[in-house]
């Protein structure tokens, strides 16, 4: 579940729990875009616009919180980027995919795996 109060935004699945500070997502992301097609099957495309450059974390999770995928791990320059995410050997169901800049987690969205 994503929460948002007073300039944090707080993320809970299972036991795991990830806030972020409202200024580090002004400042360094300018947008995480949703994945298209959702839902999908077997490819989604994830894009996102870095204001700055910086080492980019792109994850993606189940439900249970348990890291399913690393889609991007490497240093970035500021511009527009985009992720495939290929499902093939994954099951149907809910995943979250999470964007972090320089360690800190950013922003957080759903996708919906259909087979």
């Amino acid at each position: 579940m994503l929460t948002y109060t007073n300039g944090i935004f707080v993320w809970t699945i299972g036991c795991t729990i990830v806030s972020v500070n409202e200024e580090i997502i002004t400042n360094t992301i300018i947008n995480l875009y949703q994945n298209y097609p959702n839902p999908f099957n077997p490819t989604t495309t994830i894009h996102y616009d870095l204001k700055n450059s910086g080492f980019i974390d792109l994850k993606v999770y189940n439900v249970k919180g348990q890291l399913v995928e690393t889609l991007v791990n490497r240093e970035l320059k500021a511009g527009k980027h985009s992720a495939v995410w290929n499902t093939k050997g994954f099951s149907s169901g809910q995943y979250f995919y999470q964007i972090s800049v320089n360690g800190k987690a950013v922003q957080i969205k759903k996708a919906t795996c259909l087979k």
